[in-house]
């Protein structure tokens, strides 16, 4: 026979409407009760039925995580799997659950965000910027919808946001290589209107500037313009060539490498290399690669935490946060003596 919440009630000691109140977080219980009567539910392995639950509360538990989701992004984006289970764990702990949407569903036909909010098929959204179309926050505001960013809106907005200190992690690789040793730093980005790669860009030039060394613009370089290994030549037969390079993200590096050792090229001793963000190739390169990590999985906590505080409370102020990178020296930054 099913367990019902009048068994709750009856196990806890309470009322039944004392366990609904519980379950529905209502603050007028004291915390030592709502932990009695959850003992009680795992207890007798009692579950509230969430479509009842959302037809009283008028709340579908359900947040929909809006982000690029074609085929490629597997290999080319690994990192949203990880922002997906930082929101993931969050959502659970306080009874939603995630809705994946695609981007390009989106952004292809607006009428499909529009349907997803008038149906209340989820109570609020995430929304990772890659991908993202403006357009889209006319429909947004129309409906006073409640939502988090994950990136740093590029538009104007007055909505909560968690990004990545992108210009903070670009100073930070090419301070290490400086630290290193290296005086002639290039930069290879894969786009320099992109922001993140912007943003990153932005702070080796920060770097640079700040230790006395000269800024050359042939030393930046844009893969978005040429391939890698043409943009490796060019930087090899320069008359001074570059002794520290600053990878925008692990793809280039990866390919950058393959290119040096094809050149025969030595890493670290003749040309030190950093990258950013710690998987998928960064810790099993030959040599291994130094890294500025981004914990993109503190990423989704963040952002799902603020998106449920703004459920709870409609009226929360605007928050922004922005997360610290951190240095991981390893063997293709570490130079040693001939």
């Amino acid at each position: 026979m099913a367990v019902t919440i009048k068994d709750v009630a009856k196990k806890a000691g309470v009322s039944i409407s004392t366990v609904s109140k519980a379950i529905h977080d209502n603050p007028s219980i004291p915390a030592a009760t709502k932990q009695r009567i959850f003992n009680a539910m795992k207890e007798l392995n009692y579950y509230p039925n969430i479509i009842a639950r959302s037809f009283a509360q008028q709340s579908s538990y359900h947040i929909g995580l809006i982000m690029s989701l074609n085929r490629e992004d597997a290999f080319l984006n690994p990192y949203i799997y990880e922002i997906l289970s930082g929101a993931e764990e969050i959502a659970k702990k306080n009874g939603y659950l995630i809705t994946l949407i695609n981007m390009s569903t989106v952004v292809n036909d607006c009428k499909e965000l529009e349907r997803l909010i008038m149906q209340k098929s989820v109570d609020g959204f995430l929304i990772h910027l890659a991908g993202f179309d403006p357009k889209l926050v006319k429909i947004l505001k129309k409906h006073n919808f409640p939502l988090v960013y994950i990136g740093r809106p590029w538009f104007e907005s007055s909505e909560c946001w968690v990004d990545i200190d992108n210009a903070r992690a670009g100073e930070i690789a090419a301070k290490h290589l400086i630290d290193s040793g290296c005086e002639r730093i290039a930069f290879i980005g894969d786009g320099l209107n992109n922001y993140i790669c912007k943003m990153r860009y932005e702070g080796y030039q920060k770097a640079l500037l700040s230790s006395g060394l000269e800024l050359k613009n042939e030393y930046a370089k844009d893969m978005s313009n040429t391939n890698i290994p043409a943009l490796v030549d060019e930087l090899a037969a320069m008359k001074e060539p570059p002794d520290g390079l600053v990878c925008s993200n692990n793809f280039i590096a990866f390919e950058v490498l393959k290119c040096l050792n094809k050149k025969k090229i030595r890493v670290p001793e003749d040309m030190a290399l950093i990258t950013f963000d710690n998987y998928p190739f960064a810790p099993y390169t030959e040599p291994k690669m130094s890294v500025v990590d981004i914990d993109v999985y503190e990423l989704g906590i963040q952002s799902a935490d603020i998106l449920i505080k703004k459920l709870k409370t409609p009226a929360l102020t605007m928050q922004c946060s922005l997360l610290s990178p951190t240095l991981v020296a390893r063997e293709s930054t570490r130079k040693t003596e001939d």
